[in-house]
């Protein structure tokens, strides 16, 4: 019997109200200490609906990330933070990373004894375990 593991994979969408604490926070109309307990808010409501749905692995929905290559480049010590490119997955704008020297990752950058698993784009980058 072959079992099937499921996952939800990218990016998450914002929820309005995370939407209006970040841009809130980004024009000073909120304090910026309102964002992490709001993300944390949208980070569990997001784990709950995947456990009902009884998937595999519970995801964070990346849901600190500006796009899928921030905090990848943040990560990779080597890397650098290149020219604004289109994502045709889905029609959003991402910075496109710029890979110098040897390809790292930070280990940290998934809460893995969570459980929490995330999607590392393109075929060059290692296994995250």
């Amino acid at each position: 019997m072959t079992a099937i593991t499921s996952y939800l994979r990218g990016l998450y969408p914002h929820s309005e109200a995370l939407v209006a604490v970040t841009r809130d926070a980004a024009h000073g109309r909120r304090p910026p200490s309102e964002v992490p307990s709001q993300r944390r808010a949208d980070g569990l409501a997001l784990a709950r609906v995947q456990r009902q749905a009884c998937l595999t692995y519970v995801s964070s929905g990346l849901l600190a990330w500006q796009d899928l290559f921030r905090p990848l480049v943040a990560a990779c010590p080597d890397w650098r933070t290149g020219p604004l490119r289109r994502w045709f997955d889905n029609n959003t704008f991402v910075r496109a990373p710029v890979p110098r020297g040897a390809i790292r990752l930070d280990p940290d950058l998934f809460d893995t004894d969570a459980g929490e698993v995330g999607t590392l784009p393109g075929p060059c980058l290692p296994p995250v375990r």
